[in-house]
């Protein structure tokens, strides 16, 4: 049977895994349960397609280190033209900072889409409970709202987290140094 904290355990034995990757499969598996949790309740289905971004937003810079990390260990092996390549564009000053620019623009935007999307459920919730609860989940209309409640803190908690680990990146990472 497979079991995440098996293989997350597994992976932090491998010496090519480093803490922050594990810390990384924590932070995708509460962007799973928050866009599931969100998509199911469709009072909160804004917020699971906020949710989305949030993965590309967790997603793309570890996608760059581990390509980073690729490209320096076969260069190690044997020096290619792609890692050779690779390890330019990565490490070329224009490419770090449009980079470092462009995840510091799509946190802020997600930051701000969140906080608008909140605001226009919070202003609308009457209708939207009438939409949804009424002709939707007639029946269900106290189970749905407490799972809608949980989808929202498991939102922001996860808000809150990816936040806090992208800032770290920006910081921790020479990747992403200017």
């Amino acid at each position: 049977m497979f079991s995440i904290k098996r293989e997350i355990d597994r992976l932090a034995k491998d010496d090519r895994i480093e803490v922050n990757e594990v810390k990384g499969w924590y932070i995708f598996l509460l962007l799973g349960i928050t866009f599931i949790i969100n998509l199911v309740t469709i009072y909160n289905s804004g917020l699971a397609y906020i949710t989305f971004f949030i993965f590309m937003q967790a997603g793309l810079p570890r996608l760059f280190i581990v390509i980073e990390k690729y490209a320096k260990r076969k260069e190690a092996e044997k020096s290619g033209p792609l890692t050779r390549f690779l390890l330019a564009y990565l490490h070329h000053i224009f490419i770090r900072i449009t980079n470092y620019v462009s995840i510091l623009i799509s946190l802020t935007v997600i930051v701000f889409a969140s906080i608008v999307v909140t605001i226009v459920q919070v202003i609308f919730k009457s209708d939207i409970q009438k939409l949804v609860f009424g002709s939707i989940f007639s029946g269900v209309d106290i189970a749905a709202q407490i799972i809608s409640y949980v989808g929202y803190g498991f939102y922001m908690v996860a808000l809150i987290i990816v936040c806090v680990d992208t800032v770290h990146m920006l910081r921790n990472e020479k990747l992403f140094h200017i």
